[in-house]
C-alpha cells in the first residue's frame, strides 16, 4: 500500500538534483545557444535590471498577457479553428479564466472543448500554461540572484525565454509525442457524432471520439 507513495516522493526527489542544476544552468545562460536561438536571445535582452525593473517587467508582460487572452476569448466567434461555431462566454467568466490560468491556478469555469474553440484553447489554454509557469520560475530566479548578492536580477524578458524555450517547450514536446504514440487523437476536424444503443445522439470533440466509440454499448 505504501510502495507507490514512495515511489512518487522518492522519484521526484530524486529527479530534482538534476532539474534543479539543469534549471541553474540555463537562468545562468552558461550554454551556447545555436546561433538562431542567440539572435533571438539578443533582441529580447534589454540588459541588466535591478529589482524595481525586473519587477515593472513582470507587472506590465503579465498585463499584456490577460488582456490578449481576454480579447482572444471574447472574440472566439470570430476566430478561426471555430469548426463548431462556439460562442462567446460570458464576460465574467473570461475574465475568471484569464486570471485564473494566467496566474497558474487553472481554476475552469467552463467545460473544456464543449465552450471552447480550438483556437482558444491552443492560443489562451495552452500559452497561458507556459507562461504562467514560467512567472513563478523568473520571480524565484530573481530572488535567488538577490540572496546570493549578484549585483542585478538578471533581465525578466531573457529569463522568460530561457524557462520556456529550453525547459518548458522540449518536456512538452516529448509528453506530446509519448501521448500521440499511445494513441490519443489530435486534430482540428468538426465534433464526432456518435449514437449509442439507446439510442441518443452524442456531439463529441474529435479528442474524446475514438475513446467513445469503442467503449461497451457504443457501435464504432
Amino acid at each position: 500500500m505504501w510502495l507507490l507513495p514512495l515511489l512518487i516522493v522518492g522519484t521526484t526527489v530524486i529527479l530534482s538534483v538534476p532539474t534543479g542544476l539543469y534549471l541553474a544552468w540555463i537562468a545562468d545562460g552558461r550554454y551556447r545557444p545555436p546561433t538562431w536561438l542567440h539572435w533571438i536571445e539578443q533582441r529580447l535582452d534589454t540588459g541588466p535590471q535591478d529589482w524595481k525593473q525586473y519587477s515593472v517587467s513582470m507587472l506590465l508582460f503579465n498585463t499584456v498577457m490577460f488582456i490578449f487572452g481576454y480579447v482572444v476569448l471574447a472574440l472566439q466567434p470570430l476566430l478561426p479553428l471555430n469548426p463548431d461555431g462556439k460562442t462567446m462566454l460570458a464576460p465574467t467568466t473570461i475574465f475568471h479564466t484569464a486570471c485564473s490560468f494566467l496566474t497558474n491556478t487553472d481554476l475552469q469555469h467552463y467545460a473544456g472543448e464543449q465552450h471552447l474553440s480550438y483556437l482558444s484553447q491552443v492560443l489562451v489554454i495552452g500559452w497561458y500554461m507556459f507562461v504562467s509557469a514560467s512567472v513563478g520560475f523568473c520571480a524565484l530566479a530573481a530572488i535567488t540572484r538577490a540572496l546570493r548578492s549578484d549585483p542585478h536580477m538578471g533581465n525578466y524578458y531573457l529569463d522568460m525565454w530561457r524557462v520556456v524555450a529550453y525547459a518548458f517547450f522540449p518536456i512538452s514536446l516529448v509528453m506530446g509525442v509519448l501521448l500521440l504514440a499511445d494513441g490519443m487523437p489530435m486534430t482540428f476536424d468538426k465534433a464526432a457524432v456518435a449514437t449509442r444503443s439507446n439510442p441518443e445522439r452524442w456531439e463529441l470533440p474529435r479528442t474524446e471520439s475514438r475513446s467513445r466509440r469503442s467503449s461497451p454499448g457504443v457501435p464504432s
